[in-house]
């Protein structure tokens, strides 16, 4: 089965679409739960939130060569706020 290579990382705390100037400068993420659907036969490995509170992490395994999966992260902040998003992932046999 080929393996995801690279980390996802999600919007919310990657800073596209404005989301940095969302979570404000002292605001952090606090609480991160990424999930695929379970008949997507993909993993979660190694989630993680960065020391600085601003990105989050997670490592997709499996899926079938050319597959198209999505990868959801919910995130909460210390301030109380919640965001999330889904991220489209197509898989690449190397």
């Amino acid at each position: 089965m080929p393996e995801a290579q690279t980390p996802l990382r999600s919007r919310s705390a990657a800073g596209t679409s404005g989301s940095r100037a969302w979570l404000g400068a002292t605001d952090t993420i606090t609480e991160s739960t990424w999930v695929v659907p379970l008949a997507s036969g993909l993993t979660t490995h190694s989630p993680s939130i960065s020391t600085d509170g601003k990105v989050t992490t997670v490592w997709l395994k499996s899926g079938n060569a050319g597959g198209v999966y999505s990868a959801t992260n919910h995130i909460k902040t210390a301030a109380g706020r919640e965001d999330g998003c889904s991220l489209r992932v197509t898989i690449v046999d190397r």
